[in-house]
Protein backbone atom coordinates (compact mmCIF):
# COMPACT_ATOMS: atom_id res chain seq x y z
CA UNK A 1 0.00 0.00 0.00
CA UNK A 2 2.87 1.88 0.63
CA UNK A 3 4.44 1.78 -2.75
CA UNK A 4 1.01 2.91 -4.05
CA UNK A 5 0.65 6.04 -1.77
CA UNK A 6 4.45 6.93 -3.37
CA UNK A 7 3.28 6.61 -6.87
CA UNK A 8 0.45 8.19 -6.80
CA UNK A 9 1.70 11.03 -5.01
CA UNK A 10 4.65 11.41 -8.10
CA UNK A 11 2.13 10.73 -10.47
CA UNK A 12 0.36 13.53 -9.46
CA UNK A 13 3.54 15.90 -8.66
CA UNK A 14 4.13 15.66 -12.10
CA UNK A 15 0.69 16.01 -13.22
CA UNK A 16 1.05 19.73 -10.89
CA UNK A 17 4.82 20.33 -12.61
CA UNK A 18 3.09 20.25 -16.35
CA UNK A 19 0.01 22.35 -15.08
CA UNK A 20 2.80 24.38 -13.44
CA UNK A 21 4.63 24.81 -16.51
CA UNK A 22 1.33 25.93 -18.35
CA UNK A 23 0.71 28.02 -16.61
CA UNK A 24 3.34 29.55 -16.99
CA UNK A 25 3.92 29.44 -20.70
CA UNK A 26 0.21 30.90 -20.79
CA UNK A 27 1.33 33.75 -18.02
CA UNK A 28 4.15 34.33 -20.82
CA UNK A 29 2.22 34.82 -23.87
CA UNK A 30 -0.70 36.92 -22.05
CA UNK A 31 2.41 39.23 -20.67
CA UNK A 32 3.95 39.51 -24.26
CA UNK A 33 0.38 40.27 -26.19
CA UNK A 34 -0.11 42.99 -22.90
CA UNK A 35 3.67 44.49 -23.99
CA UNK A 36 3.23 44.63 -27.25
CA UNK A 37 -0.93 45.98 -27.18
CA UNK A 38 1.48 49.08 -24.74
CA UNK A 39 3.97 49.91 -26.78
CA UNK A 40 1.52 49.57 -29.88
CA UNK A 41 -0.49 52.36 -27.98
CA UNK A 42 2.82 54.35 -27.13
CA UNK A 43 3.78 54.49 -30.72
CA UNK A 44 0.17 55.40 -31.60
CA UNK A 45 0.74 58.68 -28.83
CA UNK A 46 3.83 59.59 -30.38
CA UNK A 47 3.36 59.26 -33.71
CA UNK A 48 0.10 61.53 -32.74
CA UNK A 49 2.37 64.17 -31.79
CA UNK A 50 4.43 64.38 -34.51
CA UNK A 51 1.39 64.91 -36.74
CA UNK A 52 0.20 67.51 -34.42
CA UNK A 53 4.42 68.98 -34.54
CA UNK A 54 4.02 68.64 -38.37
CA UNK A 55 0.64 70.86 -38.61
CA UNK A 56 2.09 73.26 -36.20
CA UNK A 57 5.44 74.02 -38.74
CA UNK A 58 3.15 73.98 -41.62
CA UNK A 59 1.05 76.93 -39.71
CA UNK A 60 4.37 78.56 -39.17
CA UNK A 61 5.62 77.94 -42.75
CA UNK A 62 2.47 79.60 -44.21
CA UNK A 63 2.89 82.31 -41.82
CA UNK A 64 6.63 82.76 -43.35
CA UNK A 65 5.73 82.76 -46.60
CA UNK A 66 2.87 84.86 -46.58
CA UNK A 67 5.62 87.37 -44.82
CA UNK A 68 8.01 86.76 -47.84
CA UNK A 69 5.76 87.88 -50.24
CA UNK A 70 4.57 90.86 -48.24
CA UNK A 71 8.67 91.91 -47.87
CA UNK A 72 9.34 90.82 -51.42
CA UNK A 73 6.38 93.50 -52.79
CA UNK A 74 8.40 95.93 -54.64
CA UNK A 75 6.15 98.62 -53.95
CA UNK A 76 6.44 97.86 -50.62
CA UNK A 77 10.16 98.16 -50.58
CA UNK A 78 9.73 101.38 -52.51
CA UNK A 79 7.56 102.63 -49.54
CA UNK A 80 9.65 101.44 -46.94
CA UNK A 81 12.78 103.34 -48.94
CA UNK A 82 10.52 106.44 -48.65
CA UNK A 83 9.57 105.96 -45.24
CA UNK A 84 13.28 105.60 -44.69
CA UNK A 85 14.22 109.32 -46.65
CA UNK A 86 15.50 107.11 -49.28
CA UNK A 87 15.25 108.42 -52.83
CA UNK A 88 15.71 106.77 -56.42
CA UNK A 89 18.86 107.79 -58.22
CA UNK A 90 18.08 110.47 -61.05
CA UNK A 91 19.18 108.31 -64.43
CA UNK A 92 19.52 111.45 -66.45
CA UNK A 93 22.71 111.92 -64.09
CA UNK A 94 25.96 110.45 -64.60
CA UNK A 95 28.29 110.61 -61.77
CA UNK A 96 32.23 109.76 -62.67
CA UNK A 97 34.32 108.14 -59.84
CA UNK A 98 37.67 108.05 -59.55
Amino acid sequence: MRAFEVEYTLHSLTLDVKHIIWLFVLFFVIMFIVFVRINTIKLGYEIYKIEQDIEKKHLILQGLHEEQSVLINIEGLYDTGLKMGLTLPNMENVYYVK
